[in-house]
């Protein structure tokens, strides 16, 4: 019972970090290209690997404690990496003839991150759940 009340503190902190980062991306002014740029580098990473929390902690808040501390051995050593990937990830494309394809910026970044995070999250507790019984 004691990891329920960690998942309801997880759930409730990235319920509050997809608003927060909502709210940080439509804070700027209509015409602000400047603002806009800025604030949708910061604010769309937050958003999606928080949704992708968000999607995990519901599943998590109906396993047993056993599968909750599997995932969260994955959990520990997965954000902190991803944060780093996404804080090394440049704004904009590096453009140039060979890598213009590529397209590596901070929300493609974060989509692969993010979606990573989810299907590894639901493996592990998919998989748990499964051979706990």
């Amino acid at each position: 019972m004691k990891h329920r009340k960690q998942i309801v503190s997880l759930l409730l902190l990235s319920s509050l970090l997809v608003g927060g980062g909502v709210w940080f991306a439509s804070s700027c002014s209509y015409n602000d290209s400047v603002c806009i740029t800025s604030h949708g580098s910061v604010s769309q990473p937050v958003v999606f690997f928080s949704l992708a929390f968000l999607v995990t902690c519901l599943a998590l808040f109906f396993v047993s404690e056993k599968t909750y501390k599997s995932w969260r051995r994955f959990a520990y050593w997965a954000i902190p990496i991803s944060i780093i990937l996404l804080w090394l990830a440049p704004t904009d494309s590096p453009g140039g003839i060979g890598i213009s394809y590529l397209n590596y910026t901070k929300e493609a970044a974060s989509w692969l991150l993010s979606g990573t995070f989810l299907l590894i999250s639901l493996w592990i507790i998919i998989r748990k759940s499964l051979h706990s019984n």
